[in-house]
């Protein structure tokens, strides 16, 4: 990450541009210690993502971008997290926005990063 910042520290004074970090607002500067955890974070974001999409693509049992929803209720059963069937419904009828009994990528992760 430091060196990361060092890229961008085009005056070699300890600071960057803040256009360069989304999260902030205000034109200014920022030093390595502000920088750092947001780039740490998302590097972090990045990863779960990676994850999620490695994930989805296991559950992808045919290649074809989409989860069976029997697959997808099959799995919430099995995560052991207690759910009753009403509830398993409820998040597959959430997750399946389109009621095309399949759920895409993004219907996916709606339902993985909302629990």
């Amino acid at each position: 990450a430091q060196q990361t910042f060092n890229l961008f520290d085009k005056k070699g004074d300890g600071t960057v541009c803040t256009c360069l970090v989304s999260n902030f607002k205000a034109a200014g500067f920022i030093r390595w210690e502000q920088f750092k955890p947001i780039f740490e974070q998302k590097l972090k974001e990045d990863e779960d993502e990676r994850e999620l999409k490695e994930a989805f693509r296991v559950l992808d049992k045919h290649n074809k971008g989409v989860i069976a929803v029997e697959d997808l209720r099959w799995i919430l059963r099995s995560l052991g997290d207690d759910l009753t069937d009403d509830e398993i419904e409820d998040m597959i009828n959430e997750t399946d926005t389109d009621g095309s009994g399949t759920v895409d990528y993004e219907e996916f992760r709606n339902l993985m990063c909302s629990n």
